[in-house]
């Protein structure tokens, strides 16, 4: 009754409306503006789906979109949108791939909504010292910096890693930080240098907040900082095609959904205790550049309605896995499916094989290193497979600049048949102190 209460009330600035109710207006709304685009309007005719009675009918009955619908649709929007089109973001997003995501001025606004009402959420206050920590320039830093101004937020430093980390950290030492946003991977990286630094006496402030975003964060690593240096740790959800779908509270119980900015529905769901798991699938209610309806996410996820002590009244997601899994390199992502192509491109196999990524310290610095165990008859075609691994976007720069090492270990096929890994299929381990780790062996 009392989460039932919480929901109803929908959060402050509905106005009191339950919430169902502004999502089913938002939706109505969000129909008639997506008939007029070709690619809509061609699914709404073949499925002969009425949208102008339930809106939550209609979408049930709207097929589901992935990256492939992605692409057909922002080409369309293009051309419908026009002189409307604000902003054309572009990154690797949650897929992997480069997307093309548009906004329009009034989505440019709702973005630093989101990104203010995280701020808030994590307990930002005006007057404080934010630095920016990452390898290179994200182009989430100018989301970031507006969102930053409208809190009264104006000393804002960035701060690059990829040359030198030991220089970099020595110089941090003379800031007066309070919050730091970066993500995970830049920290691994650092992590006992910064740690060091943070409780040396000389340090004159050591952030009270660490904001992460772009990469899943372990909680073992998240607890290991905090222990360390009892600053609070919060980190956000989103992606390039949807933007800031939520973020965590103190509570740390998953990331509550802007559900007054998306409709949440989950696919393949199962129960699983006070919970339910499936594939997040996402329709946006209010932005206006790329409107989205039913997106398959790819991240498999907890999906928790029960009311959270933090008081907020939005529904919580944990993140549990993807369905097409990847790896991140400094940030950049690569599909395990990318590496079993080279395999078969060379050799014409489907070989079993294991991926390893890390974060190690070196004498010089730090850097990552790619692992490659293979089985022991495709030894003779290592050159071959390493020049098709340097093909892949970024890597031979990595590996040129000394950022990035790469190995191969050969293997009995008996490896394969031990412990775990007799179950068929993509398993995944991932650990802040050894980084990602997928056994991969085909099926059939």
């Amino acid at each position: 009754m009392k989460s039932e209460t919480m929901r109803n009330k929908g959060v402050q600035f509905l106005g009191g409306v339950p919430l169902r109710n502004f999502q089913a207006t938002l939706l109505k709304r969000k129909f008639k503006e997506i008939e007029s685009i070709p690619f809509y309007r061609t699914i709404i005719r073949e499925n002969g789906i009425d949208i102008n009675g339930d809106p939550f009918k209609a979408l049930s009955e709207m097929p589901l979109i992935g990256a492939t619908d992605y692409s057909r649709l922002t080409d369309d929007l293009i051309k419908h949108l026009g002189n409307d089109i604000y902003l054309i973001d572009s990154s690797s997003g949650s897929t992997g791939k480069p997307k093309q995501r548009l906004l329009t001025l009034k989505d440019e606004y709702l973005e630093i909504e989101q990104m203010l009402r995280i701020f808030r959420q994590a307990g930002f206050q005006r007057g404080y010292n934010l630095l920016l920590l990452d390898m290179w320039f994200p182009n989430m830093y100018p989301l970031f910096l507006r969102a930053a101004n409208l809190m009264g937020i104006n000393n804002v430093l960035a701060f690059g890693l990829n040359h030198d980390p030991e220089y970099v950290v020595a110089k941090m030492d003379r800031l007066d930080m309070d919050v730091i946003i970066t993500i995970p991977s830049v920290i691994y990286s650092t992590i006992d240098l910064l740690l060091e630094k943070w409780k040396h006496p000389t340090q004159r402030r050591k952030p009270k907040k660490i904001l992460f975003f772009g990469e899943c964060l372990p909680a073992a690593f998240s607890k290991r900082i905090h222990d360390a240096i009892q600053a609070e740790i919060y980190s956000y959800y989103g992606s390039t095609e949807l933007g800031c779908i939520g973020c965590d509270c103190r509570e740390r119980d998953g990331f509550h959904v802007f559900e007054d900015m998306f409709f949440v529905e989950l696919s393949d769901e199962r129960c699983c205790g006070s919970t339910t798991v499936g594939e997040l699938v996402l329709t946006t209610l209010q932005m206006d550049g790329t409107p989205l309806m039913r997106y398959q996410t790819r991240d498999t996820v907890s999906l928790d309605r029960s009311a959270c002590a933090c008081g907020n009244p939005f529904a919580r997601i944990k993140i549990l896995g993807r369905s097409d899994d990847m790896i991140s390199i400094f940030g950049s992502k690569y599909y395990v499916k990318q590496f079993a192509d080279i395999f078969f491109h060379i050799t014409n196999k489907s070989p079993r094989f294991e991926l390893m990524v890390a974060n190690r310290k070196e004498a010089d610095g730090h850097r990552y290193q790619l692992k490659l165990v293979l089985p022991a008859d495709l030894r003779a075609y290592e050159d071959r497979i390493l020049k098709g691994l340097l093909l892949l976007e970024t890597i031979e720069f990595y590996v040129k600049s000394n950022y990035l090492d790469i190995f191969f270990e050969y293997v009995d096929a008996c490896y394969f048949k031990n412990g775990t890994r007799k179950t068929a299929g993509n398993m995944r381990t991932t650990c802040p102190e050894i980084g990602q780790s997928f056994t991969i062996i085909p099926t059939g």
